[in-house]
């Protein structure tokens, strides 16, 4: 005999994972209407630099202060474009080179304490203490 109750239980399962399903498809396609409907604000306070979608200049400037309350607000800019790029060479990442796992593995050991991190490069590899900064910085710009 077969147990209805199970079959609705299963079946009201499926009908919710359905439903969020669609949820996540409306968030999707709100969120890309709202990148068409609103412009992109270059946002900088004391502390941050914050990219956020506002319909103006003052809707912009209530969301660093709701966000970041005891910062300055001190430049608000409407971007051209729909777009955020970070520049590699301002971060200081100009070599192609590869993310360190070496130095990705001293970050770890010395819990994101760069100087740390540094000491423990420089034993690792014998490097001295410029690679060592370098080395250490570029892979904390890229996240370890």
């Amino acid at each position: 005999m077969a147990d209805f109750g199970a079959i609705g239980k299963s079946l009201s399962k499926d009908r919710q994972n359905s439903y969020s399903c669609q949820r996540l498809s409306l968030r999707s396609d709100r969120t890309r209407l709202l990148a068409i409907a609103m412009p992109l604000y270059e946002i900088e306070t004391t502390a941050h630099i914050m990219i956020a979608w506002a319909g103006t200049q003052a809707e912009a400037e209530a969301f660093a202060v709701q966000h970041y309350p005891e910062e300055e607000i001190l430049r608000v800019t409407k971007r051209p474009r729909d777009v955020w790029v970070v520049s590699k060479r301002l971060l200081g990442l100009q070599d192609d080179r590869p993310p360190c796992d070496t130095a990705r593995e001293c970050l770890s050991r010395a819990r994101g304490d760069k100087l740390h991190a540094i000491r423990l490069y420089m034993l690792d590899t014998g490097e001295d203490l410029q690679s060592a900064q370098r080395a250490i910085e570029s892979n904390m710009s890229r996240g370890w």
